[in-house]
């Protein structure tokens, strides 16, 4: 038995230094089971408290709910045994009480009659514990509160008032940010702001605070047309809340604020990215409905705003039938409004039985109420645009131009899915660049034998196009020229080179850069400088600027593969001061020289060309490379010691990697490093006060990345 018990004192030392998350919910459920398998009740209550605090953190009542009432009864049963705290500076059993009643008027499975009991029965204990009645008349008024009876509320917030305060009593930052949320919804926005402004300047936090005091003071500020207060406490708000489901409520004060400010299509991204979140916790009904309502009114603005047929991402999940329905397809945002005002109804009017009043009846004609109001409060450039005549290419000759930029920046996988529409141009000399373009492609994909059968046709674009000394060259060698690097295929381009002196100008530079591409390849930079500039005397020989400056890129790399970091960015600073640079080789310019300017300790210029090489590639539709390019100028930033900047590229290139099908764990992981340095840096005075909603251990650095 003694192993197992070392064992379980161990798991309890690591939870109580573990920050709130999956990892400890894993750490709680292991030590509950450790103790029931050693058969120790003692054990099992001290793992036992600890998973109510846990359970209320992550948002899973059920569990909360059965484990407080195992340990209350385990207490009422041999108080000696089974103390209410167990001294660990954890939040004692009086306190979880707290939790209780609130989390049975979160679902109206739940009658007043057993809110009612669970409120006497913890009054009862407060008396015969001897402890203050502040935590109990605390919960009346929240309950008072959440049912609509707003009289009852406001006396037992004036009695409050009164009553001396004790260790059972909200903290400084809890009990500011409740009577703030009681005093925005009667009305009061002023007095809701000073309460909030004080707890912000007195920086006093908790388990959700101040994110969701700030949310609560969103559409007050809006009111009071301090829009650069709203737009801050926004932005703060919702960084603190946005990865914690248990704080679906703060993200749809958030959600309805981004709807009322003109900023319909970030609106729209939040109802995307948090709308699983409704499935999280079955028993927090009261959450949904305050979710459905804040969904319905940005899906209204977002219709309003004339894109009512934009599909809601994520909304057809099954997890979501139970709220939505049933669906034929994706819901658009129109229906979906629709959809989620009737099921907040259905939930409003339940609670109302419930409750026997109206009030949430009257909190969703608050809510329809916003149709009405409108505050200009730009957050960011995301706004809906049409696509436009010029966003995407409309015909063939337009995709040959967007493949070929595409292509000269080195972005394969989009140059392959822009290639089928460029190709039913008419002009044989373009059809035959582009088959160029496909056949480079499936060789550095080592898709040779597809490439082999595609050669014929590439032949016979050239012949069509006049360029018989080309094709006669490209028929003699096969895929050679397309960087086939075989023992035979560089034998015959060598043989080639050898004996160039009577082809044209541009077929000799075609034979000098293929050759120098395949030493480069295998670490012989100065054998590549050497047919590089062959090939580039070829190609102005030819007054191929294109492939000029293709060249040049490749004698760059050459250069910098020597270490030669000087000359490189000599290189790269007169190819970018060119005219002729076209966008996909200046992307890849840009995005070499940031990486030269990280390599010698520039960060900030570096990461500056990162950003611009970030614009050209979105210019281009460049997705996955796009991708690449955020993930560079994040690092860039976070070097450049400016966090803030690399968060917001890294939640970029994971977004695009989740779309696109990447693995986004790296990114994830930088994102939260980057999360963390910026929080870190913002990061207040810390409280000393006693956390209302969970363990009174201090909120840990990882948390600071929510």
């Amino acid at each position: 038995m003694a192993r197992p018990k070392k064992r379980f004192q161990q798991l309890i030392e690591e939870i109580d230094r573990t920050p709130w998350g999956r990892a400890e919910q894993a750490l709680v459920a292991d030590a509950v089971a450790l103790a029931v398998e050693i058969g120790d009740e003692r054990l099992e209550y001290e793992a036992r408290m600890r998973q109510t605090a846990s359970a209320n953190m992550g948002g899973a009542t059920d569990v909360m709910l059965n484990s407080f009432a195992w340990c209350l009864a385990h207490h009422d049963a041999d108080p000696q045994r089974f103390p209410a705290d167990l001294d660990n500076g954890g939040a004692d059993l009086m306190w979880q009480f707290k939790w209780m009643a609130s989390s049975l008027r979160s679902s109206p499975a739940f009658s007043q009659e057993q809110i009612a009991a669970v409120l006497d029965d913890m009054e009862a204990h407060y008396r015969a514990a001897g402890l203050g009645v502040s935590g109990v008349l605390t919960a009346r008024f929240e309950d008072a509160w959440d049912a609509g009876r707003m009289d009852d509320a406001e006396a037992l917030r004036v009695q409050l008032e009164t009553t001396p305060r004790d260790d059972h009593s909200h903290c400084d930052a809890c009990g500011r940010s409740q009577i703030a949320g009681f005093y925005a919804d009667t009305d009061r926005d002023a007095e809701a702001i000073v309460l909030v402004e004080e707890m912000i300047e007195g920086g006093f936090s908790c388990g959700e605070e101040p994110e969701h005091a700030l949310s609560r003071a969103l559409l007050p500020y809006l009111r009071a047309g301090r829009f650069d207060e709203a737009k801050t406490a926004h932005l703060r708000s919702y960084r603190l809340a946005k990865d914690n489901p248990d704080n679906l409520r703060i993200v749809a004060n958030n959600i309805v604020f981004a709807a009322v400010t003109g900023n319909e299509a970030r609106a729209l991204a939040l109802v995307e990215k948090h709308i699983a979140w409704l499935a999280h916790d079955g028993l927090n009904v009261d959450a949904h409905f305050a979710a459905l309502a804040a969904l319905a009114v940005a899906l209204d603005r977002v219709t309003a705003a004339g894109h009512g047929d934009t599909p809601v991402r994520g909304a057809e999940s099954p997890a979501l039938v139970p709220f939505f329905g049933a669906h034929d397809g994706a819901w658009s945002a129109s229906e979906l409004a629709a959809t989620a005002w009737t099921a907040a109804e259905r939930i409003g009017a339940a609670f109302d039985e419930r409750d026997g009043t109206d009030g949430h009846a009257r909190s969703l004609e608050r809510m329809r109420a916003l149709a009405g109001e409108q505050y200009d409060v730009p957050i960011r450039s995301d706004a809906f645009v049409a696509p436009t005549t010029s966003a995407v290419p409309t015909d063939a000759d337009a995709w040959f131009e967007r493949a070929m930029q595409l292509a000269q920046f080195g972005a394969e996988h989009e140059t392959l899915q822009a290639l089928p529409h460029a190709l039913e141009v008419e002009d044989p000399a373009k059809r035959a660049q582009l088959l160029s373009m496909r056949l480079g492609i499936l060789i550095a994909l080592e898709r040779a034998d597809e490439a082999l059968q595609l050669l014929p046709e590439r032949i016979a674009a050239l012949r069509a196009a006049g360029l018989d000394a080309q094709a006669d060259l490209e028929q003699r060698l096969g895929l050679a020229t397309f960087g086939l690097d075989t023992p035979e295929a560089t034998a015959a381009l060598e043989e080639a080179i050898a004996a160039a002196d009577d082809l044209p100008a541009w077929s000799r530079g075609d034979l000098a850069i293929s050759r120098a591409a395949l030493h480069l390849r295998s670490s012989e930079p100065d054998a590549a400088l050497d047919h590089a500039e062959v090939a580039a005397r070829s190609f102005a020989e030819a007054e191929d600027a294109r492939l000029t400056n293709t060249t040049t890129l490749l004698a760059i790399s050459a250069v910098l593969s020597k270490g030669d970091l000087e000359a490189g960015s000599s290189l790269l600073d007169r190819l970018l001061a060119q005219d002729d640079l076209s966008r996909g080789h200046r992307a890849q310019a840009l995005q070499t020289r940031a990486r030269v300017r990280g390599g010698t300790g520039s960060y900030s210029e570096g990461a500056v060309d990162a950003d611009e090489s970030c614009r050209l590639l979105a210019d281009l539709g460049a997705t996955r490379a796009l991708g690449e390019a955020h993930l560079l100028a994040g690092a860039l930033w976070e070097d450049a010691d400016d966090p803030e900047k690399a968060v917001s590229r890294y939640r970029l290139a994971t977004r695009i990697a989740g779309e696109e099908g990447g693995d986004a764990t790296g990114v994830d992981f930088r994102l939260a490093r980057a999360c963390c340095a910026s929080a870190t840096r913002r990061r207040r005075p810390s409280s000393s006060v006693t956390c209302c909603n969970a363990r009174r251990r201090p909120r840990l650095l990882p948390a600071l990345a929510r």
